[in-house]
């Protein structure tokens, strides 16, 4: 993980994170780190294996965010969200007012690594039938519609009939 945007350029995005994590009081205990991973992750899609497979969150706090941040950077993304960016955003919603800035910045950070989803309003519909609720996406040829077939333009293709 690299260093973007508004990120202290000394830190990587693994190291600011884990010094957010350490420094929040869910994070001090075993208990406290479970109820976060599970805010975080229950019931978003795709996340389950985070829940199952997740790093041992035994010991103590540093070792725990070590484990959890290079688990979750490997992970890949949920949606289009960094699942490390999830977790921060559930350490946020309690963070004291010091550590909103940092927070939002690495979050910001983090989810701008991210592959976007498509425009849902891209007009190109690949090789998928056009349908005729997608006539909005389509304006502006008229004209030239109209003149292609009005026998006006010499590159109009002539009926098989007319020799």
């Amino acid at each position: 993980m690299t260093t973007h945007g508004n990120g202290d350029p000394g830190k990587t995005q693994r190291d600011r994170a884990m010094e957010l994590l350490t420094h929040h009081p869910d994070f001090a205990t075993q208990t406290g780190r479970l109820r976060l991973l599970t805010a975080a992750f229950g019931g978003v899609a795709g996340a389950e294996p985070i829940l199952t497979h997740r790093p041992d969150l035994d010991g103590g706090p540093q070792g725990a965010a070590a484990g959890l941040v290079d688990f979750l950077a490997a992970f890949g993304q949920l949606g289009d969200r960094h699942p490390l960016a999830l977790l921060l955003e559930q350490v946020r919603a309690t963070a004291g007012d010091d550590q909103q800035g940092p927070l939002a910045a690495l979050i910001r950070d983090l989810d701008a690594g991210c592959d976007q989803p498509p425009d849902a309003a891209c007009p190109y519909r690949s090789l998928d039938a056009f349908r005729e609720e997608d006539a909005p996406l389509f304006f502006g040829r008229g004209g030239f519609t109209d003149w292609t077939t009005s026998g006006k333009n010499p590159a109009t293709c002539r009926s098989w009939n007319s020799a």
